[in-house]
């Protein structure tokens, strides 16, 4: 099969879900392989996988578990929450979080 051919040494993964949309679509295997495109498929790939991941709202960004440290913070900027003990946040006294995501 003709298909575009992968113009760096870092878009394999991009090129093999794109080639696999297209196989199992029914669709020619055509689509812009510029340093643009590729990044447009990169950021299509980003959103389906967030828009079809499990509801991680429950869970420590920092150590990914729900059990633990029973005490938790949330930042002040963000919706992420965190057990204290992963972020190293004093047990007493309240004063302002900001997540290192958002700093």
């Amino acid at each position: 099969m003709t298909h575009p051919i992968q113009q760096d040494a870092t878009s394999c993964g991009a090129y093999a879900l794109k080639f696999a949309e297209c196989i199992l679509g029914g669709f020619p295997l055509e689509f812009d392989n510029s340093t643009s495109g590729v990044n447009t498929i990169r950021e299509h790939i980003a959103v389906s996988l967030l828009e079809n991941t499990d509801d991680l709202s429950d869970l420590c960004h920092s150590c990914g578990e729900q059990q633990g440290d029973t005490l938790w913070i949330g930042c002040d900027i963000c919706p992420r929450w965190y057990h204290k003990s992963c972020v190293k946040y004093p047990h007493r006294g309240r004063r302002k979080y900001i997540c290192v995501a958002c700093k």
